[in-house]
């Protein structure tokens, strides 16, 4: 039974608000992320994230550190419960009935030598030969009992799917039909084919068709690009933004990111602000930030 994440996580697709950073800069320091799971009814890497967007750490020496070499040790029923359960139940499953972290279930199975796999038999594989096309890959894995990615890897192994199978007439026929009613991934689960496959044969077949730039696009895209970058020349344009990308590579123009002015009001205002302020500052993205003040050697001040 897999446990849905709306449910035991109803903000973990939210906005964070001021108010919530504040009480993560405070508590963030003190206590583990599984409190601060409780606390803010989000997921730890959506944690763990804006921790490291405001450059918030784990006091080791302080209150964290005792709770950390305090952790709960692994008892005999555990280890059992974990034993009988893991082949037919899921980690976050057994976490949320263990009270532990999915990735301290995974992990003590992987010490234990405990394995999920199962091989395939002949019956089986005949039968999922024959039903394949039939159905999708979710109701597949719970026909035969085997995970999504590993029924995909079945039929890949038995040359059901791949880049060179060759496409039927009622798979042209079902593309031509739908193609503008569904999207390339809701396709590529009815024509098991990808989503790539799928968006180049229907350029081949001419149902869609490459974008059209006139001049005076292209002539926007060489005065703008170098300094904004591709996203509010999208905008601008009503293309989209690898449209736009793509575009300015054939023309060969990259984006000048960062000018010696600029350089220098980083390395002043980098150990006093955070990464995300600095962004919001010269309207980067946090990554750019970090990875330019990385190349400055400004994380050794910091």
């Amino acid at each position: 039974m897999k446990i849905d994440k709306n449910s035991r996580y109803p903000n973990w697709n939210r906005r964070w608000t001021k108010a919530e950073h504040k009480l993560l800069k405070k508590l963030y320091s003190k206590y583990s992320n599984r409190r601060l799971m409780l606390e803010f009814n989000r997921t730890s890497p959506a944690i763990s994230s804006q921790a490291y967007v405001f450059g918030l750490r784990k006091d080791v020496n302080g209150r964290y550190g005792e709770w950390y070499r305090d952790l709960r040790k692994w008892a005999e029923k555990e280890i059992a419960f974990l034993r009988k359960h893991y082949k037919k139940m899921t980690a976050s499953d057994i976490a949320a009935a263990l009270e532990r972290s999915s990735g301290s279930v995974s992990e003590k199975a992987q010490r234990l030598g405990i394995k999920k796999a199962k091989v395939w038999t002949d019956q089986e594989s005949e039968s999922f030969r024959k039903i394949y096309r039939k159905h999708s890959l979710a109701e597949l894995s719970k026909i035969f009992g085997y995970s999504k990615s590993a029924v995909f890897r079945k039929a890949e192994k038995l040359g059901l799917i791949g880049k060179d199978r060759p496409w039927t007439s009622t798979e042209l026929k079902y593309l031509r039909k739908n193609y503008g009613m569904m999207t390339a991934a809701q396709l590529s689960m009815h024509l098991r084919h990808s989503p790539l496959n799928i968006k180049t044969k229907a350029l081949k077949m001419g149902i869609i068709k490459l974008p059209h730039w006139t001049k005076k696009e292209e002539q926007y895209i060489r005065s703008h690009y170098p300094k904004n970058g591709k996203k509010p020349i999208a905008e601008f344009l009503g293309k989209s933004e690898a449209s736009v990308q793509q575009m300015a590579a054939k023309m060969g123009i990259r984006r000048t990111y960062w000018s010696k002015d600029e350089e220098d009001k980083l390395r002043e205002l980098f150990p006093k602000k955070t990464l995300l302020w600095l962004a919001r500052k010269f309207k980067r993205s946090v990554a750019t930030v970090w990875w330019r003040s990385r190349k400055l050697g400004l994380h050794k001040d910091k």
